[in-house]
């Protein structure tokens, strides 16, 4: 048992009381009777009286300890933890503003189709949801990528900067930087080694409706570093209903098939996404792919001595304020009946 106090300045009292007593003894008020000791005996009440001053002594040493919070964390048990860490990376281009997707049979833009689809993903029961021990982040981009929502328990937090993320309307900053942000999840994802006591599988879920024609990075060298770090990756392609140029939709076609290819690569799977439901379909089907048992978290409890047993060597010692209180009962019951004195 490793011993810890709180507020381990506060037994620098235990002197100033030791001293307060000392002085209060020899300077208490005395009457000279020497000359009539001889008369006096020693009767039990005379003996019983020296334990007085160690009783309140005692007493007033434990409202000091017990002040200090000493305390010890005591382990209570384990659960059997899967550590996932999720990446959400989602396209906020221009075209995710096109109303070609349906929920509760109203059209709703792309991007709401998407925000519906994670948040019941990441809200949904302990079969289609994610659990939570697992980290969630969010990454969005248009012509640039951006840190959205860091890696995080709160997974609440998550969805609702999801819910604030709006399309890029602005043409200075629209475009479609996959590369770009992939590579940033790639490396917040890096940190959760740094943070986590336990191993943790990594996942990056991308989700986009164009092709890359922005940013620095080009997709390839994303899967490349996502492969080195042994990142799996599962892309979402959202089929865009609302195109009808032959020549635009074998455009996307040679992009879906590219990316299916880095996904694959990287260990992970490409999902065709025409309607909200396949979209929350596939989301349940990487969560469960990626879910693996990584080992057993250990729960400790903070037991305080002040108001918990607590042992010392083979004895069990009774809480410090049951045994302050105890010494000061003892003292004013003896004080105030057996060793009353008479004034």
């Amino acid at each position: 048992m490793i011993l810890n106090v709180q507020h381990i300045w506060i037994l620098l009292l235990i002197p100033v009381v030791l001293g307060v007593l000392w002085f209060r003894s020899k300077h208490a008020a005395s009457l000279n009777i020497t000359w009539r000791v001889h008369l006096l005996q020693k009767t039990w009440r005379l003996r019983l009286r020296r334990i007085l001053p160690w009783l309140r002594m005692t007493s007033l040493i434990l409202i000091v300890i017990a002040a200090a919070g000493p305390f010890h964390w005591r382990d209570f048990g384990s659960i059997p933890v899967e550590g996932v860490a999720i990446e959400l990376v989602v396209d906020r281009s221009g075209s995710m503003l096109e109303d070609d997707y349906y929920h509760d049979g109203e059209r709703v833009t792309r991007l709401e189709a998407v925000s519906t689809a994670a948040a019941q993903f990441v809200f949904g029961d302990s079969e289609n949801g994610v659990g939570r021990s697992d980290s969630i982040g969010l990454v969005t981009f248009a012509a640039l990528a951006e840190i959205a929502c860091p890696l995080t328990l709160d997974h609440e937090a998550v969805v609702a900067e999801l819910e604030r993320t709006e399309p890029a309307a602005d043409y200075r900053e629209d475009g479609t930087a996959i590369g770009d942000s992939w590579t940033l999840a790639i490396s917040e994802l890096r940190r959760i080694d740094e943070i986590s006591p336990y191993p943790v599988s990594k996942t990056i879920i991308l989700l986009t409706d164009g092709q890359q024609n922005s940013g620095r990075l080009s997709p390839e060298r994303a899967a490349a570093f996502a492969r080195h770090f042994g990142i799996k990756t599962y892309v979402i392609g959202l089929e865009p209903q609302s195109i009808q140029a032959e020549v635009a939709r074998k455009r996307i076609e040679e992009e879906r098939n590219r990316l299916e290819d880095l996904a694959r690569s990287t260990g992970g799977q490409f999902f065709h996404v025409t309607q909200l439901s396949s979209l929350e379909e596939a989301y349940r089907d990487i969560y469960e792919q990626e879910r693996t048992l990584v080992g057993e978290r250990v729960i400790r409890i903070k037991s305080h001595f002040a108001v918990s047993n607590f042992s010392v060597g083979q004895f069990d010692i009774p809480p410090l304020i049951l045994l302050l209180l105890i010494f000061l009962f003892m003292e004013i019951s003896l004080r105030w009946t057996l060793l009353r004195e008479i004034i």
